[in-house]
């Protein structure tokens, strides 16, 4: 165990070494730094704030959240795509992997149709979407 502490703090030497940090001083840091949670990593708050609805129509909120959803799903093929294309000699597992997560998330987009469809009121849709404009389609 004392060999694994040591081979580490000798990686972080090496690490803060290349900036010009003292490892020591991290290392300190540490003893009063607040622990990160899971919902403070993933900004959990933020993204639930992130719907701000412009009508009074309950189902604009549905709207909101289905598209901001799909522009997170874009997102992520995107990321997938971009490892792909910065990678000079992807290996064929690595390719494949990458293509099926990109699939995966086309799936979802495809199949969350229904969301739109039968998640919402068709009179409260025709209805906010006037609200938006030219946000909503018009463009």
């Amino acid at each position: 165990m004392q060999d694994t502490i040591s081979t580490k703090i000798e990686q972080l030497d090496e690490k803060f070494g290349k900036i010009n940090q003292k490892t020591e001083t991290h290392l300190e840091g540490l003893l009063w730094a607040k622990p990160i949670t899971y919902w403070d990593y993933i900004q959990t708050d933020a993204l639930l704030n992130l719907q701000i609805q412009r009508s009074t129509l309950p189902d604009e909120m549905v709207f909101i959240m289905y598209h901001q959803v799909n522009e997170l799903l874009f997102k992520m093929i995107l990321w997938e795509m971009d490892q792909v294309c910065h990678n000079e000699k992807p290996s064929t597992a690595f390719f494949t992997e990458r293509l099926n997560r990109i699939s995966r998330y086309f799936d979802m987009l495809t199949t969350s149709f229904d969301i739109m469809k039968e998640g919402m009121e068709p009179e409260q849709y025709l209805k906010f979407r006037n609200t938006l404009t030219p946000a909503s389609g018009f463009q």
